[in-house]
């Protein structure tokens, strides 16, 4: 906003004066106003501008050394006068955009315009037509200082310190009055970067440089406080998330093999034709519903401990974790060596092994005694 101010500066110029006294007369103010803040800026000439506690002190200074009395002085408005007109202007906003105050305004048709639209009475509207540039510097300015005295946040100035700094003895004319809502947006930004809590203007007042760093400070706790937002929406994110797929899942209450192989038949993550991390194909609907019943026929075995009576170490859903390579159940030695008990097969070919190791430890120890 500050940069909006130096816009008819040339770029070549960039003296510290020079910018100063272009500016200051871009926004209306006297001559000698100027110049008493050109001779206050004279020690820090070669400081940047654009800084805040460079730009602060020559607000202060301009300030300080503008009469705040130049508007009341220019033939002010009674107080009757006064409180009509500004009812009406609170009362029809739309007032102050039909108040151009220019020369080519032609009076005539701007009072039948107001009388008619607003309804308002003939001595009001020549009143208002008449004195039009006391009435918009007076409105306006009461209005400024109403919005600071309430609000308190403009540099905590006192309201006096806030009537608007360019208006001179001649500046109350027809042809000046039209840029007056120009001069006061002006004004708002050249203060909105300096928009202070309570409290703090002693300090900068004080010492000016702290503007900058209460600034950071204000800028860092609004980054803080985004930041702390997104966490806080990332993570309601998540958690809707982590419901939503909780809910997806079919609920497992009674533990029985009817829910589990409806579980397991109706996962999302098995579907037929699908593949495996490994690479492996998934089963079918059927494969998944007889492996989720021998499961459970498992667990009921090996709780009661009839693992060699179960049937259900064997079979396709065995067969197939073999084939794919999935972990089977970790069985005890005891449970492996009565399964060896239960197939003959495998008890005769123990038996030749260990035949034919004790006949070639025979043979071993008959040579080494010849």
């Amino acid at each position: 906003m500050r940069a909006s101010i130096w816009a008819g500066v040339p770029p070549g110029r960039t003296s510290c004066s020079y910018r100063i006294f272009h500016a200051l007369s871009d926004l209306g103010c006297p001559r000698e106003v100027v110049e008493k803040v050109l001779a206050y800026s004279q020690n820090t000439r070669r400081r940047n501008l654009a800084s805040p506690d460079v730009l602060h002190e020559r607000i202060v200074a301009l300030l300080d050394a503008t009469a705040v009395h130049q508007l009341a002085a220019t033939n002010p408005l009674r107080n009757k006068q006064r409180e009509v007109v500004f009812a009406q202007l609170k009362r029809h906003p739309e007032l102050l955009t039909l108040l151009p105050a220019t020369l080519r305004a032609k009076p005539i048709l701007l009072q039948q315009q107001m009388q008619q639209q607003f309804g308002l009475e003939p001595e009001l509207t020549q009143l208002l037509i008449s004195r039009r540039p006391v009435v918009l510097a007076q409105f306006k300015v009461d209005h400024l200082l109403r919005k600071v005295t309430e609000t308190g946040q403009i540099l905590q100035l006192q309201p006096a310190e806030v009537i608007p700094l360019w208006l001179r003895d001649d500046a109350v004319t027809l042809d000046s009055t039209q840029h007056l809502a120009l001069k006061l947006a002006q004004l708002t930004d050249l203060l909105q970067p300096f928009v202070l809590p309570a409290g703090v203007r002693q300090m900068v007042v004080k010492q000016p440089k702290l503007l900058g760093a209460t600034h950071y400070i204000m800028e860092q706790q609004q980054q803080q406080q985004q930041q702390q937002q997104q966490q806080q929406q990332q993570q309601q994110q998540q958690q809707q998330q982590q419901q939503q797929q909780h809910a997806d899942l079919p609920a497992l209450t009674d533990g029985s093999c009817s829910s589990r192989s409806q579980a397991s038949a109706t996962h999302p993550g098995l579907q037929e034709g699908s593949i495996w991390q490994d690479g492996s194909p998934t089963p079918s609907r059927q494969d998944r519903e007889e492996q989720g019943q021998q499961q459970c026929k498992q667990q009921d075995c090996e709780r009661r401990g009839q693992q060699q009576r179960c049937p259900c170490f064997s079979g396709p859903a065995s067969a197939w974790r073999q084939s794919t390579g999935r972990p089977q159940q970790l069985r005890k030695p005891a449970d492996v060596k009565q399964l060896l008990q239960q197939h003959s097969l495998l008890v005769a070919l123990a038996a030749l092994v260990a035949a034919a190791g004790q006949d070639k430890a025979a043979s071993v120890a008959g040579g080494s005694s010849k």
